[in-house]
Protein backbone atom coordinates (compact mmCIF):
# COMPACT_ATOMS: atom_id res chain seq x y z
CA UNK A 1 0.00 0.00 0.00
CA UNK A 2 1.19 3.51 -0.78
CA UNK A 3 1.51 6.12 1.92
CA UNK A 4 -0.17 9.49 1.72
CA UNK A 5 3.22 11.09 1.01
CA UNK A 6 3.77 8.69 -1.90
CA UNK A 7 0.34 9.54 -3.29
CA UNK A 8 1.13 13.25 -3.03
CA UNK A 9 4.42 12.69 -4.85
CA UNK A 10 2.65 10.87 -7.69
CA UNK A 11 0.15 13.74 -7.92
CA UNK A 12 3.04 16.20 -8.18
CA UNK A 13 4.81 14.04 -10.78
CA UNK A 14 1.66 13.88 -12.90
CA UNK A 15 1.23 17.65 -12.60
CA UNK A 16 4.82 18.04 -13.84
CA UNK A 17 4.13 15.85 -16.88
CA UNK A 18 5.90 12.71 -15.69
CA UNK A 19 4.32 9.62 -17.21
CA UNK A 20 3.63 6.58 -15.03
CA UNK A 21 3.00 3.00 -16.09
CA UNK A 22 -0.37 1.27 -16.03
CA UNK A 23 0.71 -0.86 -13.04
CA UNK A 24 1.79 2.26 -11.15
CA UNK A 25 -1.54 3.89 -11.96
CA UNK A 26 -3.43 0.84 -10.64
CA UNK A 27 -1.40 1.02 -7.40
CA UNK A 28 -2.26 4.70 -7.04
CA UNK A 29 -5.96 4.10 -7.62
CA UNK A 30 -6.10 1.20 -5.17
CA UNK A 31 -4.27 3.21 -2.52
CA UNK A 32 -6.61 6.17 -3.03
CA UNK A 33 -9.65 3.90 -2.73
CA UNK A 34 -8.32 2.36 0.49
CA UNK A 35 -7.48 5.78 1.91
CA UNK A 36 -10.99 7.07 1.18
CA UNK A 37 -12.82 3.96 2.40
CA UNK A 38 -13.26 5.42 5.89
CA UNK A 39 -14.56 8.75 4.60
CA UNK A 40 -17.24 7.52 2.21
CA UNK A 41 -20.58 9.12 2.95
CA UNK A 42 -23.35 6.78 4.05
CA UNK A 43 -26.58 8.24 2.70
CA UNK A 44 -29.89 6.87 3.88
CA UNK A 45 -32.93 7.15 1.62
CA UNK A 46 -35.92 8.63 3.43
CA UNK A 47 -39.61 8.20 2.64
CA UNK A 48 -41.14 10.18 5.51
CA UNK A 49 -42.25 9.44 9.04
CA UNK A 50 -40.98 10.17 12.54
CA UNK A 51 -37.35 11.24 12.84
CA UNK A 52 -35.09 8.20 12.37
CA UNK A 53 -32.25 9.71 14.41
CA UNK A 54 -31.66 11.11 17.89
CA UNK A 55 -33.07 14.57 18.58
CA UNK A 56 -29.69 16.32 18.92
CA UNK A 57 -27.90 14.48 16.08
CA UNK A 58 -26.31 16.73 13.48
CA UNK A 59 -27.73 15.68 10.12
CA UNK A 60 -26.67 16.39 6.53
CA UNK A 61 -29.87 16.21 4.49
CA UNK A 62 -31.04 16.49 0.88
CA UNK A 63 -34.49 17.78 -0.01
CA UNK A 64 -36.65 16.63 -2.92
CA UNK A 65 -35.91 19.92 -4.73
CA UNK A 66 -32.14 19.22 -4.55
CA UNK A 67 -31.29 21.63 -1.74
CA UNK A 68 -28.95 20.20 0.89
CA UNK A 69 -27.97 21.46 4.30
CA UNK A 70 -26.83 20.58 7.79
CA UNK A 71 -28.99 20.96 10.90
CA UNK A 72 -29.89 19.38 14.22
CA UNK A 73 -32.49 16.67 13.77
CA UNK A 74 -35.07 18.37 15.97
CA UNK A 75 -35.17 21.41 13.66
CA UNK A 76 -36.16 19.37 10.59
CA UNK A 77 -39.54 18.22 9.33
CA UNK A 78 -39.20 14.48 8.72
CA UNK A 79 -42.74 13.88 7.40
CA UNK A 80 -43.54 13.96 3.70
CA UNK A 81 -46.17 16.10 2.01
CA UNK A 82 -44.88 15.47 -1.55
CA UNK A 83 -43.34 18.93 -1.93
CA UNK A 84 -39.81 20.08 -2.68
CA UNK A 85 -39.11 20.49 1.03
CA UNK A 86 -39.39 16.76 1.81
CA UNK A 87 -36.18 15.16 3.08
CA UNK A 88 -35.28 12.36 0.65
CA UNK A 89 -31.76 11.48 1.89
CA UNK A 90 -29.84 12.04 5.09
CA UNK A 91 -26.66 11.09 6.89
CA UNK A 92 -25.78 11.55 10.54
CA UNK A 93 -22.68 13.66 11.08
CA UNK A 94 -22.73 13.73 14.91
Amino acid sequence: MMTLDQLKQVRQDLANGIIISRSQWVKVLNAAIEAKADTVKIWNDWHGGPSPVERDDLVHYVLRDGYSGVARSWTLSWGHDETGSDIVKYEVIK
